[in-house]
């Protein structure tokens, strides 16, 4: 991530202030301005834009509104950043209070893409957007890109639990506590599925009556498989007592049987013989029927011939009546036959006339089309189009003649075309090679001059190199004996642990004699070498750097082809002009052919349609000559001109044909329609006399047989018979009789076969074998009471015994489950021999991967003295990510604060700078090209800030770019960018100084 553009308004001290970092791109600059002038609310405007929070956390949203801004003035914020290869804007508007209103006025966001696009404009969408786009938090963008003041060494000298916080902000380890926790989570829930199986359990065997304690659940398991053991073994010999009371229970049970059925046939008896007695005094009324019955019989015997007779007289009296309306009927049709005859006659007097008028409709019907009646329409019509079509054909031919004759004015071809066209590519191509060297020359020109800048500084460099060095070694020579005064201490401490003859603590060599009177450089002497080695070394720099820009261009430069830059200019000019000049010949030609190709177009065009009007003319002339021929022919048949008034008569001529078949159709079929029912009436006159005189003959035999009945029979006369046929109850009458007589017979046959079984006809006493079946049966009805306890027993400890097996099956797993994650939980907690919980682990490692990274850089600060290690004190739950400090001078760790103010520093700074690499490495390796430092250096030596400003440089060599908060003057010296911000009158301007 580098930043562009940063644009403040109202925003700490700046009222409207932009910042263009382009200036320093991969640069070290120093930020430099007087205190409470606005340096770091400059690291706040970049934090906020980006975040919506400042670079440090005892600062709000609220406490970086300018002062003197009013109600009316928003507080913004706009930052133009690059990730990779593409650039953003992000723009925030901050919240604020207003004068009259009640709430706060909303805070507001924006990120944009390079075209302007919008990506996200909610607050928070645009901090979600903007962490993705970065791949960092607030917090993990403050301790890479920027190390607020204040808090520059607070990784080095926090406690264990401070630097957790740090490190679980930076690197995210909550998700180890979330583990942690998670895994408690799960111990606890295996708890309590264990006590809830462990219930449940409990509550199945609570259900059996006689529940003991046991030892265990398969001790208890045990337990009732035996009782469940005991209890078939009773239900089986309660099984064979009922079955042996029930065996008597029978025997008891089929003696009272036969008693029951003895008694039972005694009393039948006795009502049997009741029943005899009743039917016996009814039989004189059977006696009555069966004569009524008897005449019937006897009667119904002339039934047929009685009826028959009653019949045919009725029958006879019908045919009389219906043979006189069918002699009225027939002359009735015999009148209507007459008159239409006489109406036929009449009618076929008219026949030979219309028989003619049919002759003429049947030849000139044909005429009766649509196209005989639009023929004088259509011969206008046919007129009309030829002569449209003599004035079109006129005004075509005219024009194909024109367009033959501009054509013949046009000389230009294709090839002249494809010719200009060729030569303009050439000459393009020309102009194009022509620029080309062009721009060559002018960069190899441009060369020429750096290359000359660069030698004259080189020569300046060296006399400026060979001065300093000779100072340098003039002032060494004088100081050559003495000491720095930094190294008193050490030294002093060497020297006290020094001895004649043993060997020394550091080199191990043998001390021979011990110095005395040692000399130390004094302050302005220190000052005087340092700034000679860092001129020096500056000039060195600046040597390496000018010769290698003086080899890059001699490099750039060899092998080239020279042109000269104004002949290359003149040729460029010259050419330009002959494309132009091409470029309008073409254009000419190319409307020529243009022209040429559609005039072609529109002489095959005017040829086709001149065609197509011939074609058309000479059609229609066929068409009128048809035309006209079918109006003579309808004339010569019709006799007509007018075609209407022939239309007329025709419709009269077949209105009256249609007439008069209609008439003679409907007298001819009434004709025959009574000629049929003539004939009808009269087969039915002859039909009915012989039905009369055969009934009559009927009548006769059946009265006959009658007469003889009566006299053979004693009966009075036919209506006597009558009566006695009219009879409707004699069937049941027969029912009745025939029931009495069958139930008198079963009756006596009933008693006769129950006193053939009869030992004696006295009743048997039951009641002693009711009392003793009785007995048996109250003893069954005990034994199935208590054989139904045992079995429900057996059934609730069957149940019981499943239930609970499943159970301490799921128990046993739930047990083993349980005891994995509960020691996995000891583990993960730090309960374990380390005493080092799984997210305190995961931050040492990351501690130990800091230290690695920053010692590579404190020891070449420190000439390879001081080392960061993890202190290897004995750990707890609040420690193990403390640091110490090792002195491979004295071989041994020692306590952080034991440093002095500059190597303090040193510490802090690479650790500093470790902390932002590590977090950028765990970030996944982001490329992030900018750093900001807001630390004063004011407490560092010349040496020792001479090493962090290497250090740094280190840094911006690698692409970074890099800004420092600082009132050092060395700084000021020693950085050739310079951000300054000034303050008038509480509000802040910033610019950039080279």
């Amino acid at each position: 991530m580098r930043p562009i553009k940063l644009h403040m308004e109202y925003f700490g001290p700046f009222k409207n202030e932009t910042i263009d970092f382009t200036h320093a791109d991969g640069q070290m600059f120093l930020i430099s301005g007087k205190t409470g002038s606005g340096k770091t609310m400059i690291f706040d405007a970049i934090t906020f834009s980006l975040y919506g929070q400042t670079s440090t956390t005892d600062r709000d949203e609220y406490s970086v509104r300018s002062q003197f801004a009013s109600d009316n003035d928003i507080s913004k914020v706009s930052l133009e950043f690059i990730v990779g290869k593409n650039s953003f804007t992000v723009e925030r508007e901050l919240s604020f209070s207003k004068e009259g209103r009640k709430s706060k006025v909303p805070s507001k966001a924006a990120l944009y893409r390079e075209d302007g696009s919008v990506i996200e404009s909610s607050v928070t969408g645009v901090t979600g957007k903007v962490i993705d786009i970065i791949q960092l938090t607030a917090d993990q963008f403050r301790q890479i890109l920027i190390l607020p003041q204040g808090e520059f060494k607070k990784m080095l000298v926090s406690t264990s639990e401070d630097k957790q916080k740090i490190l679980r902000t930076l690197f995210q380890t909550e998700r180890f506590v979330d583990f942690e926790n998670r895994l408690k989570e799960l111990e606890k829930s295996d708890r309590t599925e264990l006590h809830q199986l462990e219930a449940k359990i409990g509550e199945q065997l609570s259900t059996l009556e006689d529940n003991e304690a046991h030892p265990s659940f398969n001790h208890q398991i045990e337990s009732l498989k035996m009782k469940i053991k005991n209890v078939k073994k009773q239900a089986g010999e309660l099984e064979k007592h009922i079955i042996s009371t029930r065996e008597k229970r029978s025997g008891l049970q089929e003696e009272l049987k036969h008693k029951y059925a003895h008694n039972d046939k005694v009393g039948q008896l006795e009502k049997l013989k009741m029943h005899q007695t009743a039917l016996n005094a009814g039989s004189s009324n059977i006696t009555l029927m069966e004569d009524e019955i008897s005449d019937y019989n006897r009667v119904k015997t002339i039934d047929f011939e009685l009826r028959r007779e009653a019949e045919l007289k009725e029958t006879l009296d019908g045919l009389h009546k219906k043979e006189a309306e069918l002699k009225t009927r027939y002359e009735d049709l015999q009148k209507e036959y007459d008159r239409l005859a006489e109406q036929m006659n009449e009618l076929k007097k008219n026949e030979p006339e219309i028989l003619e008028t049919e002759k003429y409709i049947t030849r000139n019907e044909r005429f009766l089309t649509q196209k005989y009646e639009k023929l004088p329409e259509e011969i206008s019509a046919v007129n009309d189009r030829l002569k449209t079509l003599s004035e079109s054909t006129e005004q075509l031919q005219a024009e194909h003649l024109n367009c033959s004759q501009e054509m013949q004015h046009i000389t230009v071809t294709k090839d002249e075309a494809d010719e200009l066209t060729t030569r303009k590519h050439r000459l393009e191509f020309q102009q194009n090679e022509l620029k080309r060297k062009l721009d060559d020359e002018k960069q190899f020109m441009e060369y020429d001059k750096k290359l000359a800048e660069t030698k004259a500084l080189l020569e300046r460099n060296k006399e400026n190199r060979e001065q300093c060095e000779s100072s340098l070694k003039e002032m060494k020579s004088s100081v050559q004996s003495k000491y720095a005064k930094e190294d008193q201490p050490h030294i002093e401490h060497l020297l006290g642990h020094l001895t004649v003859g043993e060997a020394c603590p550091v080199c191990q060599s043998t001390v021979e004699t011990i110095p005395a009177g040692i000399s130390y450089l004094s302050e302005d002497e220190e000052q005087e070498i340092n700034r000679l080695n860092a001129q020096l070394q500056t000039l060195e720099d600046e040597g390496k750097s000018l010769e290698g820009d003086s080899t890059l261009y001699k490099r750039l430069l060899s092998g080239m082809e020279r042109h000269s830059y104004d002949e290359l200019s003149r040729s460029l000019s010259v050419t330009k002009e002959e494309i132009a000049k091409v470029s309008d010949k073409i254009s000419s030609v190319k409307k020529a052919l243009e022209r040429k190709e559609a005039l072609d177009k529109e002489i095959s065009k005017k040829s086709t349609q001149i065609q197509q009007s011939l074609f058309e003319r000479e059609k229609n002339n066929d068409r009128l000559s048809q035309l006209k021929e079918l109006l003579e022919e309808f004339k010569a048949e019709t006799s007509s001109d007018n075609y209407d008034g022939f239309k007329n008569h025709m419709k009269e001529q077949q209105e009256a044909v249609r007439n008069f078949k209609m008439d003679k159709e409907k007298l001819e079929e009434r004709q025959s329609d009574l000629n049929k029912e003539i004939t009808v009436v009269s087969q039915s006159l002859k039909h009915s006399a012989d039905s009369i005189k055969e009934n009559q003959e009927k009548i006769v035999t059946q009265s006959e047989a009658v007469d003889a009945f009566l006299q053979k029979e004693p009966f009075i006369d036919r209506n006597e018979l009558r009566q006695i046929l009219s009879q409707t109850d004699i069937e049941s009458k027969e029912k009745e009789v025939r029931a009495f007589h069958e139930e008198k017979r079963s009756t006596e046959k009933q008693i006769a076969e129950i006193e053939k079984t009869l030992v004696q006809t006295d009743y048997y006493n039951t009641g002693a074998d009711e009392e003793k079946i009785k007995s048996a049966e109250e003893e069954i009805e005990r034994f199935q009471r208590e054989l139904a306890v045992l079995n429900n027993n057996i059934r609730q400890y069957d149940r019981v015994l499943s239930t609970v097996s499943g159970y301490i099956g799921e128990y046993e797993e739930k047990k083993e489950h349980f005891e994995a994650v509960s020691d996995l939980v000891q583990k993960v907690g730090g309960n374990n021999e380390s005493r080092v919980s799984l997210e305190r682990y995961v931050l040492m490692y990351f501690l130990e991967k800091i230290l690695n990274i920053a010692n590579d850089r404190l020891l070449d600060m420190t000439n390879h003295r001081y080392a960061l290690v993890r202190s290897r004190a004995r750990i707890s739950r609040k420690t193990g990510l403390d640091i110490e400090v090792f002195d491979y001078y004295n071989n041994s760790a020692r306590h952080i604060s034991s440093l002095s103010g500059g190597e303090t520093f040193q510490a802090s700074l690479s650790l500093a700078l470790a902390l932002s690499e590590a977090v950028q490495q765990e970030a996944g390796g982001i490329s992030l090209d900018t750093m900001f430092i807001d630390e004063g250096f004011g407490t560092l030596d010349k040496e020792t800030l001479e090493i962090a400003i290497s250090t740094l440089i280190d840094l911006q060599s690698n692409g970074k770019t890099i800004g420092i908060i600082s009132h050092v003057n060395e700084l000021k010296e020693r950085l050739n960018y310079i951000l300054e911000v000034t303050s008038t009158d509480e509000i802040s301007t910033a610019e950039f100084n080279f």
